[in-house]
């Protein structure tokens, strides 16, 4: 993501409090054991992060994210984050399915697969 001038990063006071990037689908693909099939005009959000006490950097780290996709032709975002925490829940994503991610040690932690049309205007 790095190399390819895809990921992000936001800063306060010298310190980077936030970061994420986005990955492009090339071809077909299935979004992990759901088996989805990821049309190729889907942007993949991956390394998303923002630091305790930085909700402010959601928002602009994730138009950021979305319109480098959205200018580089992709009209579909997805993101799989964690069930029990809320992902920039002003950012326009629409949890579409529970993806259980089995453990090595047998425990069960449940994803939440999020997606969002891409050019949607967010009311603030």
């Amino acid at each position: 993501l790095v190399e390819a001038g895809r990921y992000f990063v936001v800063e306060a006071d010298g310190d980077i409090v936030g970061g994420g990037g986005w990955s492009p689908v090339e071809e077909p693909a299935t979004a992990g054991r759901a088996g989805a099939i990821l049309p190729m005009a889907t942007a993949i959000v991956r390394g998303f992060f923002v630091a305790d006490g930085s909700c402010g950097a959601c928002h602009p780290l994730m138009e950021r994210i979305e319109s480098d996709a959205e200018s580089a032709g992709y009209g579909l975002a997805i993101l799989i984050a964690s069930h029990d925490v809320p992902v920039c829940p002003v950012s326009g994503y629409a949890a579409t399915s529970a993806l259980p991610l089995t453990l090595p040690e047998g425990r069960v932690l449940t994803l939440s697969r999020m997606t969002k049309r891409l050019g949607t205007i967010l009311a603030a």
